[in-house]
């Protein structure tokens, strides 16, 4: 049997004190959900907050997920939990789920499934009870697990800084997670806690290698660890760490240059080629990564599809890439954009759009970023700024109570006495197209086009409209 490395008891308590103050993990009078699985690594946990709860004066609440799977055990471990709350006197929350049909459902993995779980069920239970702190048991083993993991599956600096000490989970930054316990190793926990008779609860799937991560636990590390360094673990955890702050540099970087080049708009991000081109390689990869991120996440993205994205940027309008979860990439002009295939709504629909009345004829439209191209000076072809159009579009024909804006103060004028100063006979006016936005009239098909909506030097959007007889 391994020898077990023995940690004393004021010792362990001590480096993980210091870390929970290095990382700034905890503040005074903090209330902390603790997720409970029953396991070694959540026991350790609870017990250890237990031991600082004076020192911090928290309040405490542990939160145990009972995923529908494992039968009998399952239930063995969520009554585990429920006693060693109720012997450290330790406020104690169970919720059940059918794990297995969430994940059916949603087409996720019972892996997946049951973390959504259980984070969501975190959330809920902090908001309820106003805490701010939600703590869970994540090690130092875990954390090289979690970055050999990702180096499999090609993910870049991202993928290799691992698990954050501390992340936001809520959009305002009102919840954290927090893992007290990255800085330990597995073999420190279970030697604690053996030292000081507590018992723990072992989750026999772990012990197959039915997944990645069970494999590179139960196979991987132990190999690189007896057959090529002892502290294997620590320095891929180490090594995480400085990725991490590399990562964090880049995402400092992105973001400025995000913002002055104003990309973001709803789930769509547009990144101008000529100055994507001038950044180093490691920066337009990173780049490229937080503007799809920003469409929905990177999960499944790898190193692959990143330079297929990179490839784009020497390809003329046009050119387009599929990334996973219905997304794709494409050159418009001198921009490259990374987008959901479902951004549709109505108005960013590029087709063509029927009147209901086939004499009208119908109308093409294509949105793109603002470029050095000429305005068109034609009466079938129109461009306006899109973004002070905030309803969808429809050809038409023209209504009674219709109104164009005509002048920059915003003064408006009757559609008919329009076509009238025009000079458009009576017979043919109920004819012209009219392009409007909800109620607002934005174009008179060749007659004239609103004022409120032309393009001026602030435009980032250009709505391009032809009328095809």
């Amino acid at each position: 049997m391994k020898e077990i490395k023995m940690i004393p008891h004021d010792k362990f308590i001590d480096k993980i004190k210091k870390y929970i103050d290095e990382k700034k993990l905890l503040s005074f009078g903090d209330h902390v959900i603790i997720g409970l699985s029953g396991g070694a690594d959540s026991v350790c946990l609870l017990l250890v907050l237990k031991r600082l709860q004076q020192i911090y004066n928290l309040s405490i609440t542990a939160i145990h997920v009972h995923h529908g799977i494992r039968g009998e055990s399952a239930e063995h471990d969520l009554k585990f939990s429920r006693q060693l709350c109720e012997k450290e006197e330790i406020e104690f929350v169970e919720k059940r789920c059918d794990v297995p049909a969430l994940a059916a459902k949603h087409h996720l993995t019972e892996e997946e499934a049951g973390r959504r779980v259980r984070y969501e069920t975190f959330e809920y239970e902090a908001k309820k009870r106003g805490a701010s702190v939600i703590a869970v048991a994540h090690h130092m083993d875990d954390q090289a697990e979690t970055v050999l993991m990702n180096l499999l599956r090609g993910s870049g600096i991202r993928g290799c800084s691992g698990i954050p000490c501390k992340r936001s989970l809520s959009d305002n930054g009102d919840i954290v997670v927090v893992r007290p316990l990255l800085g330990m190793r597995r073999e420190a926990i279970e030697a604690w806690l053996i030292e000081n008779g507590q018992e723990w609860c072992i989750d026999e799937t772990n012990l197959t290698d039915d997944y990645l991560r069970s494999r590179i636990r139960n196979r991987l590390l132990p190999l690189l660890s007896s057959e090529y360094n002892a502290q294997a673990a620590e320095h891929i955890a180490y090594a995480s760490s400085d990725f991490s702050e590399a990562e964090e540099y880049l995402r400092d970087q992105a973001q400025a240059l995000f913002s002055s080049w104003h990309c973001a708009l709803n789930k769509q991000m547009m990144l101008p080629v000529k100055e994507l081109k001038l950044q180093k390689p490691i920066l337009q990869r990173y780049l490229i990564q937080e503007a799809i991120s920003h469409t929905g996440g990177v999960k499944d993205i790898t190193r692959t599809h990143i330079e297929s994205v990179i490839g784009l940027l020497s390809k003329r309008t046009g050119s387009m890439v599929n990334l996973p979860q219905r997304r794709k990439a494409r050159i418009q002009y001198e921009f490259l954009i990374i987008e959901k295939e479902s951004f549709s709504e109505h108005k960013e629909e590029n087709k063509d759009l029927q009147s209901p009345n086939s004499k009208i004829g119908k109308a093409v439209y294509s949105i793109f970023p603002i470029c050095e191209k000429k305005i068109p000076q034609t009466c079938c072809v129109n461009w306006f700024d899109y973004d002070t159009i905030k309803e969808g579009l429809l050809m038409r024909k023209r209504r009674p109570k219709d109104r164009i804006c005509i002048d920059a103060k915003g003064n408006t004028q009757k559609l008919s006495d329009c076509m009238i100063n025009a000079k458009i006979p009576a017979v043919k006016r109920d004819q012209i197209p009219i392009l409007a936005s909800g109620s607002r009239v934005l174009w008179i098909a060749g007659v004239r086009m609103a004022e409120d909506c032309k393009i001026t030097k602030h435009t980032r959007l250009v709505l391009e409209v032809r009328t095809v007889q």
